[in-house]
């Protein structure tokens, strides 16, 4: 496991996590907007927090948290903007500022994952159109695909179903 020294406490545990938006380890909350990646036989999720946690400046604009998901021989990123209504822009720009920072990096480097397999997810109760999206997309520069849709009357929505 990735060691992440005095913020250690900011990988999200079953048991006794430091932060509220962290459910247990490997569901997050946020905005009123949950997501999951749950793990399977010999699988493996990592949850990281990193909004207040992993990186803690208020100068720095940052998403809500990275999910790692093993399986066999593959992993993958999965870093993550929880969001409510309007402000599906500015959860692009965070995505994008925080896939930049040397945290971010160093994670990814530890693990070996390469760009094909680091995804960049928003999670709203809104959807854009296509045409919206790509502009967004361009703009930023980072591929989204599509915005995961979560509600406190619907399932909470998994990850898994993005590999």
């Amino acid at each position: 496991m990735v060691d992440l020294g005095e913020k250690q406490d900011c990988i999200c545990k079953k048991y006794n996590s430091v932060l509220p938006e962290c459910i247990n380890d490997f569901i997050f909350q946020d905005s009123g907007k949950q997501i999951k990646l749950e793990p399977k036989n010999r699988e493996k999720t990592i949850l990281i927090a990193i909004d207040n946690c992993l990186i803690t400046s208020n100068s720095r604009k940052k998403c809500d948290c990275l999910f790692i998901y093993k399986k066999e021989n593959s992993t993958y990123s999965f870093l993550t903007e929880l969001k409510g209504r309007n402000d599906i822009p500015k959860a692009f720009l965070q995505l994008s500022l925080t896939r930049e920072y040397p945290e971010y990096k160093n994670i990814i480097t530890f693990y070996k994952i390469p760009r094909n397999k680091q995804k960049f997810v928003i999670v709203s109760d809104i959807q854009l159109n296509k045409v919206d999206m790509r502009k967004l997309e361009h703009r930023y520069n980072i591929r989204v695909g599509q915005i995961i849709h979560s509600d406190p009357q619907s399932p909470i929505p998994d990850l898994k179903d993005k590999i």
